[in-house]
């Protein structure tokens, strides 16, 4: 007899079959969930020992923050008082362009009177004396109307060119400025400064010139000068100043090493790995082991119908195609079940034969119940190959009623068993599942 093995399962009867090995689930649930513990706890150790190595560069960030904000604090002070006198010289250089008389000349035409002292021979220079002259001079009368104007320019106004034992004041005309009536009022000064400070002067001559000025470009040149430079040096500033930024604290990463939450987290991960390594476990020792894992199975491979349930799973007994009950309502007790379909196939006071198939499978108590609930005489049987005994009460019997565990009997007894009561001449009236 040869049959193909159906393997048809419903997740109900595949969750009973494997739920009968809870022992194998709980043991590799329990080694998973200890080895899932005991990795969270030897991570938490690993991140505890390089705690140390992250606290060492914590420390040295702060350190360096630490640095970074006293030469922050110390530049800061130093940088706003430099720009400040930066920015007021700018100003100052920008109001000299904006308002100074010499930058409205025409450098080509100009006007100016040359005033010379001549002084005794081998005396030397004497610029510093004659500033001091022109300093102490009545700025009314050296400017005139416009004194509060022009005073402020004076040392530019009047250019001083000093050579050995002869001195050359320049004043330059510029708009509202009588430089006629200044030159004279400044060689009688002079001359009475000279007498006054016992200076000998052989003479003190006066020349109106007109012409090109050199000293007009040059004074815009160096102006302009100045001003750049001092541009460039705030924009230095503001530079360096973009070198020293306001530090930023270090962020302090925590953190104790061994976490108690961690090492619960590697301990259910590992408890749900090993139930899932545990069903598979069962459902391979089942399909290595050949057994029946489905009521299903039962019926594509051998064309048994399921005369009963008495795993005590359900209180009344499937159809073996799992779509209902078999017999009455569902108050209807498994025994009276089987019974009633005995009373349909061999009548209400025949004999039947119950060999149950598995080391599990406790045919003695599953025959005492049958019997004990109607008029049929069930016998059990152990070997049809192997047992005389057995052999001997088939004559006895009017059919074999096959005791079947799902996930405990194997395909292979079940079909040694069928060839055997072929050969012998009885029928197989069906199987209870017990």
């Amino acid at each position: 007899m040869n049959r193909e093995v159906g393997m048809e399962i419903t997740i109900g009867e595949l969750m009973r079959v494997v739920l009968r090995h809870w022992v194998v689930l709980a043991v590799a649930a329990i080694l998973c969930a200890a080895a899932g513990g005991a990795f969270g706890y030897l991570r938490g150790s690993s991140q505890a020992g390089s705690q140390e190595e992250t606290t060492q560069t914590e420390a040295q960030e702060q350190e360096w923050y630490d640095e970074n904000l006293e030469m922050t604090g110390e530049y800061s002070p130093l940088a706003k008082e430099a720009m400040v006198k930066f920015r007021r010289e700018w100003l100052r250089l920008g109001t000299v362009f904006r308002d100074h008389p010499l930058m409205k000349l025409d450098a080509g035409a100009c006007e100016w009177e040359n005033i010379v002292i001549q002084f005794e021979n081998g005396s030397g220079n004497h610029k510093g004396l004659v500033s001091g002259w022109i300093q102490s001079a009545d700025e009314k009368l050296v400017f005139g109307s416009e004194s509060d104007k022009l005073a402020r320019y004076k040392s530019d106004l009047l250019d001083i060119d000093d050579q050995e034992g002869e001195t050359t004041v320049q004043a330059i005309a510029v708009d509202g400025w009588d430089i006629e009536s200044a030159a004279s009022y400044l060689k009688n000064w002079f001359a009475e400064q000279a007498d006054k400070d016992g200076i000998q002067v052989d003479g003190i001559v006066v020349t109106h010139c007109s012409g090109h000025l050199k000293k007009i470009e040059e004074y815009r040149v160096n102006l302009s000068n100045m001003m750049t430079l001092m541009m460039g040096s705030i924009t230095n500033v503001n530079s360096i100043a973009a070198a020293f930024p306001m530090p930023v604290p270090p962020t302090a990463t925590g953190g104790s090493g061994i976490s108690i939450k961690s090492v619960i987290k590697y301990v259910i991960a590992g408890f749900v790995l090993g139930l899932i390594l545990g069903f598979c476990i069962v459902m391979f020792r089942l399909l290595r082991r050949g057994c029946i894992i489905s009521r299903r199975q039962v019926e594509s491979t051998f064309g048994l119908e399921l005369l009963g349930d008495l795993s005590g799973g359900s209180s009344g007994s499937r159809n073996p195609d799992g779509s209902g009950r078999t017999g009455g309502s569902t108050g209807t007790s498994p025994v009276a079940v089987v019974n009633a379909n005995l009373d349909l196939m061999i009548g209400g006071d025949g004999g039947v034969m119950l060999i149950g198939v598995g080391e599990k499978v406790d045919a003695v108590s599953v025959a005492s119940a049958l019997s004990s609930g109607s008029s049929h005489e069930v016998v059990v049987g152990v070997d049809l190959i192997d047992d005389a005994t057995t052999i001997d009460r088939l004559q006895g019997v009017d059919g074999i009623m096959i005791g079947i565990r799902i996930g405990e009997s194997r395909v292979a007894d079940i079909n040694r068993l069928m060839l055997r009561a072929g050969t012998l001449g009885k029928n197989v009236l069906g199987w209870v599942a017990v």
